[in-house]
């Protein structure tokens, strides 16, 4: 069976006093303001059985309301302006919960001095589908028109943190195949609820000699891990802004000032540890690629050594160091830094 999402109304109307219209929209049994949107959340129903059981909130009810002192004939229009008409359901004034026939229907009702007519407006959203289905409504009477937009929406809810684990370890930053000297340093993993993972690294600074250049907070968000050799493995190629660092003020951080930053991380974890390296493209920029390497890899050294073949050895930027050596001897003699052997990248 489909799963179908009803209405929960959460008000973004301006309320006003009443108008000297005849007749007035009401939301909650509050007057709506000419010209007022109401906007309404979309809120999950449960399958039960053969049918559905309603979420235990009530939505607020969308009301025309005759404030003159007389009976009068109102006429009530509904316009869709955004979504096909086909999904929304109009119940109230002449007929009850009837699907629109057209992209403009209009209804009139006699309605009694202070008397209440209801307009409740609802669609369905399957699993999965997310937008927002919007109507003009217009009530006239004698010859007078009062008009709200009512929106109808359904969000996809952002992921919660379900749990955060904080990596300690070296932190060595490579640029132009010179690297600075291990620095410690914290990489937090948050789980989310939606089964992805948010790695950050926070208060990035970049240090050459006694000069250090705050870059700030680097955040990756939807990250999946998959099964590797004893850990798990991820990757992810993003382009994100970075965020201002936790400490002194905003203006201190450079990294905000880069605008738009395309990231390649590849990382392996266990419960743990975590390995993982992190180009950061600054070409446009700084006129450079800033490799970040975070602990030491956790399959590839021992992986490499422990083969017996032959294997040619690439520095970070993709030319050959060794060709045809042992794999056990591939870094044998090699000044520290990031090498890839054996189509893997390692740290010595």
């Amino acid at each position: 069976m489909k799963k179908i999402f009803t209405l929960i109304c959460a008000l973004t109307a301006v309320f006003t006093t009443a108008q000297a219209q005849d007749v007035v929209f009401t939301y909650g049994g509050e007057v709506l303001e000419e010209g007022a949107e109401v906007t309404a959340q979309a809120v999950d129903w449960t399958e039960f059985g053969m049918g559905f059981m309603a979420d235990s909130n009530t939505p607020s009810a969308l009301e025309v309301k005759n404030i003159g002192g007389s009976s009068v004939n109102v006429s009530v229009n509904v316009k869709v302006i955004n979504g096909e008409y086909s999904v929304i359901k109009w119940c109230g004034i002449t007929q009850q919960c009837q699907s629109m026939s057209s992209t403009s229907e209009t209804r009139s009702t006699t309605l009694a001095a202070g008397a209440t007519a209801r307009l409740n407006l609802d669609t369905e959203f399957h699993e999965g589908e997310y937008g927002v289905r919007s109507v003009l409504v217009t009530a006239t009477a004698n010859g007078e028109s009062v008009s709200m937009t009512f929106h109808m929406e359904n969000k996809q809810a952002e992921a919660a943190v379900v749990s955060t684990k904080t990596y300690t370890d070296n932190l060595i930053v490579t640029i132009n195949e010179e690297s600075t000297e291990p620095m410690q340093a914290n990489i937090t993993l948050d789980e989310m609820s939606d089964g992805t993972y948010t790695l950050s690294l926070k208060n990035f600074m970049l240090a050459a000699g006694e000069d250090v250049l705050p870059v700030g907070n680097i955040t990756l968000p939807g990250i999946t891990l998959t099964e590797g050799q004893g850990c798990k493995e991820f990757a992810t190629k993003q382009i994100i802004a970075i965020q201002p660092g936790e400490t002194g003020a905003p203006e201190e951080w450079f990294g905000p000032m880069l605008g738009d930053v395309p990231i390649d991380m590849q990382g392996q974890l266990t419960a743990d540890k975590l390995y993982c390296t992190i180009d950061i493209d600054m070409m446009t920029s700084l006129g450079q690629i800033i490799k970040v390497t975070f602990g030491e890899e956790l399959t590839g050294i021992a992986a490499v050594q422990g083969n017996a073949a032959r294997v040619n050895v690439y520095g970070i930027d993709g030319r050959i160091v060794r060709s045809n050596v042992s794999a056990a001897d591939a870094l044998n003699g090699l000044p520290r830094g990031i090498y890839v052997v054996g189509g893997k990248k390692v740290l010595k």
